[in-house]
């Protein structure tokens, strides 16, 4: 009896503790994003997890770092284009965002882990000896993992930072998890 107790309160607090998106604050991100899916199997929202991916796969836009089968876990790295910007006394600076999050798939339900984030201005610079233009990148490494970075943000002040930070995290997450949902659809039809 007291097993029976105690593995119910167990599985009381995991459903307590879990949120369904992102919040940056102070102290980080949020560990984990976890969406559940009711009959949905293991192999099935892996499978999804993994079309979503090729769907949303474009140049510069996706790519599978890792990918275990066995242990039902996703690496992705990704990128998304004049992400934000910095305004200065003379000009403005846009920049991309670079992420990697990680996706472990249980049964009926998948978790959500945002590893890494970069905030890279894009400028070119024209080379008159070679007629040429040359990319470079200075990124800004933001420890998504530690929450005062964002207070000492230069891009637009804290408070667009931690936005722009929680929206993009929670946009993959709602990506991923309507994309399974709509495709569970389809085979019940």
């Amino acid at each position: 009896m007291k097993t029976i107790i105690i593995v119910f309160i167990n599985l009381a607090s995991s459903f307590c503790f879990s949120q369904d998106h992102f919040i940056y604050n102070e102290n980080g991100i949020t560990e984990n994003v976890v969406v559940i899916f009711d009959n949905l199997s293991k192999d099935f929202i892996f499978k999804k997890t993994q079309e979503w991916y090729k769907k949303n796969r474009e140049p510069g836009k996706f790519t599978i770092n890792t990918v275990n089968r066995k242990k039902s876990f996703i690496r992705m790295k990704g990128w998304k284009f004049n992400y934000t910007f910095a305004e200065y006394e003379n000009f403005t600076e846009y920049y991309d965002a670079e992420y990697v999050i990680e996706i472990y798939i249980n049964e009926g339900n998948y978790k959500l882990f945002p590893k890494k984030l970069k905030l890279c201005p894009y400028e070119e610079i024209y080379d008159e000896d070679k007629s040429t233009l040359e990319e470079l990148f200075f990124c800004d490494h933001i420890d998504i993992k530690v929450g005062e970075t964002v207070y000492n943000a230069k891009f637009g002040g804290a408070t667009k930072l931690q936005k722009l930070i929680e929206d993009l995290f929670n946009t993959l997450n709602k990506d991923l998890e309507n994309f399974i949902k709509e495709e569970a659809k389809k085979t019940q039809l």
